[in-house]
């Protein structure tokens, strides 16, 4: 976690006026319980669901829960932003 930047509390970042929410791996967050509590401290909900493609929660999708729904890129996500190696460059 960068230098004060945020405050971690579970699996949900608290940065700015946000709420930022993470299902690892297709865990889904309680996103009932991080919405109230976002609702009672007037703050954005901000899902991350780059591991969790298709993954439910009470019978909705993740991404659509939140605020705003978000697939973050990374070479450990199950979508890439990995650029593409050509043929004898490693």
């Amino acid at each position: 976690m960068a230098q004060g930047r945020g405050k971690l509390y579970g699996r949900a970042i608290v940065c700015r006026g946000e709420l930022s929410v993470v299902h690892p791996y297709g865990a889904v967050a309680p996103m009932n319980e991080i919405k109230e509590i976002a609702r009672r401290h007037n703050l954005a909900v901000i899902e991350d669901c780059s591991n969790a493609h298709g993954a439910l929660y009470k019978d909705r999708n993740v991404c659509t829960i939140g605020d705003i729904g978000c697939f973050s890129l990374y070479a450990s996500k199950l979508v890439t932003a990995n650029r593409r190696r050509r043929a004898g460059h490693g």
